[in-house]
């Protein structure tokens, strides 16, 4: 049996990962600063045969049989939709654009992703994600983002309470943030659309989105990689 590299913060009512219907979202929009001239960051060489989006892909399949994949793209878009149209042909992914990627952010991608969407179970991740070897849950209604334990986190990160809830993200917090999650229920996915919907959230990370939830009152749990397990 796969080991979930994962520790779960709370009892879960698992989903059925064969049955059903679950939305992932590739936040493909951006570039890495400096490396600008390599291309779109899913096309990156992963390994000596895959590339990110290869793994990514393949990460997926290995967990759920019954998913959709939408890429939201922005940078050198064309090299990614040619990319997908050639090899994943026969999949079920399809492709859209953030075109004002350069004057926009990360909640701008996720808005015109979950336009594209009509689904209560939503997977986000990130393009510098590692999710090789990970077992993702699918959990009843539960809304979850994926954190690690590092020695200094001066990235994005959470702080958790005593439950393993979220209550705050922000940069240097204790736990660094994966760039992963899930929006498990109807009502954090309505929500999350709203707060998507105001003009000033276009330039906004999706780390503060995570902020306007929890202002909202909806519940974001948290699953941590041990530092084991972050080193693999």
């Amino acid at each position: 049996m796969k080991k979930n590299r994962y520790i779960t913060s709370a009892k879960e009512k698992k989903l059925d990962s064969k049955k059903d219907f679950v939305s992932i979202i590739f936040l493909y929009d951006n570039y890495v600063y400096r490396r600008k001239s390599y291309g779109p960051i899913p096309l990156f060489e992963a390994s000596e045969d895959k590339k990110i989006i290869d793994q990514h892909i393949q990460s997926i399949k290995n967990n759920f049989s019954n998913f959709e994949i939408v890429i939201c793209g922005g940078f050198e878009c064309d090299k990614l939709i040619r990319y997908v149209d050639e090899k994943y042909y026969n999949e079920n992914i399809r492709i859209v654009e953030n075109q004002l990627f350069e004057k926009t952010n990360d909640c701008e991608s996720i808005r015109i992703a979950l336009n594209n969407i009509k689904n209560k179970n939503v997977l986000i991740i990130s393009a510098l994600s590692n999710i090789n070897d990970m077992e993702f849950k699918i959990t009843d209604g539960q809304n979850k983002v994926y954190l690690s334990q590092v020695d200094r986190n001066t990235n994005v990160g959470a702080n958790i309470n005593q439950h393993g809830n979220v209550e705050y993200m922000c940069f240097g917090a204790k736990y660094a943030w994966e760039g992963i999650m899930w929006m498990n229920n109807t009502e954090c996915i309505d929500t999350a659309r709203k707060i998507l919907f105001v003009d000033n959230f276009k330039s906004k990370l999706w780390f503060e989105l995570v902020n306007g939830l929890i202002e909202r009152n909806i519940n974001i749990s948290s699953e941590i990689a041990t530092k084991e397990e972050n080193k693999k």
